[in-house]
């Protein structure tokens, strides 16, 4: 999604940063029922411990007290993979009002709700497990040092798995995702939903950069030549030939839809923080949110790279995740795991914007 621009991603990136180590941070989950009938959300209880000796902080956004807007859980059904369906999401680089403390010895507790976001349509026997990629830091640096991402480390954060029943029940992302498949016409024009004509101008404009952008990582990417240069490097890392051909088929597909498909655009998420989100299997739907409007239409973490960013998550298109926000993170990722990093909206999105450019 750009990752909600958020852009709603997999592996996520969960990012909790403390003044102690992990394994100071333990969570659990418990079901609020053994047993769900098809009338009842499916639902669990998720609760963090901290077990050291000083304060903790951790990102609002892995204690939802509404939607889940990140697959921070893995589900199995009679021993086979649960998709996520949820949004995927991009969202702005954190800052201090974006988290909350963990006192030492407190426990900070959430209700979720997963069937709507998990694939729960068929009735069996669920093996639930929070399980998700933690960057955090040993250090008593200030928060105010997080905007220079000085925090690298990361290690896994799993709960206990939980066992229970649910039977299987409709889902109205999966209901949508038919439902758009059916109607997809092939013709260029663009829908809105709750966006006035100025956010339709907006919009437009943004659209049409975007696939400026695009088409210009296409030929870029189509004249690559040895060795390879910092604008390649800086966000995907070491060069392989592999890499390469998928990043050109990703801004291959990325321009066809920015250019000749029918897109939709909803204005009406109030999210904070965040640009946009999209759900991966409803090509080509993305939800605006608060801080698209008040990007600039180019430049970094514009309005025209936000598209980029959502367009990559769609799962024909490139099926990109959210593993890392920020430019910062963004080439910290490449330089670490080139591989995640041809997974990672932003990097695209950085890649496309080229602000600072680079050759």
């Amino acid at each position: 999604m750009q990752q909600l621009r958020i852009v709603i991603h997999i592996i996520v990136n969960v990012i909790l940063i403390s003044y102690l180590h992990c394994e100071d941070l333990s969570v659990n989950i418990v079901p609020i029922s053994s047993r769900f009938t098809t009338k009842q959300d499916v639902t669990i209880n998720l609760n963090y411990k901290n077990k050291g000796s000083k304060s903790m902080l951790i990102y609002k956004w892995y204690l939802p007290t509404e939607q889940l807007f990140d697959p921070l859980f893995e589900v199995t059904r009679d021993g086979k993979s649960v998709e996520y369906i949820g949004p995927l999401v991009k969202r702005r680089s954190p800052k201090t009002e974006d988290m909350i403390s963990i006192g030492s010895g407190q426990t900070m507790s959430t209700r979720v709700q997963l069937s709507s976001v998990y694939n729960m349509t068929e009735t069996g026997n669920y093996v639930i497990q929070f399980k998700a990629k933690i960057k955090s830091t040993s250090s008593s640096s200030k928060i105010e040092s997080l905007s220079s991402s000085n925090v690298l480390d990361e290690s896994a954060l799993e709960s206990p798995p939980i066992k229970l029943f649910a039977e299987g029940r409709s889902n109205s992302i999966l209901n949508e995702i038919q439902s758009k498949l059916a109607s997809q016409s092939r013709s260029t024009t663009y829908s809105f939903t709750s966006c006035s004509s100025t956010q339709q101008t907006s919009i437009i404009s943004a659209i049409k950069s975007a696939a400026s952008y695009s088409s210009n990582c296409v030929q870029y990417l189509t004249k690559f030549t040895l060795p390879a240069s910092s604008r390649y490097t800086t966000w995907f890392g070491t060069y392989s030939l592999n890499n390469l051909m998928t990043l050109r088929t990703h801004f291959t597909n990325i321009n066809s839809v920015l250019s000749s498909k029918p897109m939709s655009f909803d204005c009406s998420c109030q999210e904070k923080n965040t640009f946009a989100f999209v759900y991966a299997n409803i090509p080509y739907k993305i939800h605006l949110c608060p801080e698209f409007w008040t990007s600039a239409t180019v430049g970094t973490d514009s309005k025209a790279g936000t598209l980029v960013h959502e367009t990559s998550h769609f799962t024909i298109v490139a099926g990109t995740k959210d593993n890392a926000y920020g430019q910062t993170d963004a080439k910290n990722l490449a330089k670490k795991n080139p591989t995640l990093a041809l997974n990672n909206a932003d990097n695209h999105e950085y890649f496309a914007e080229n602000n600072p450019a680079l050759k």
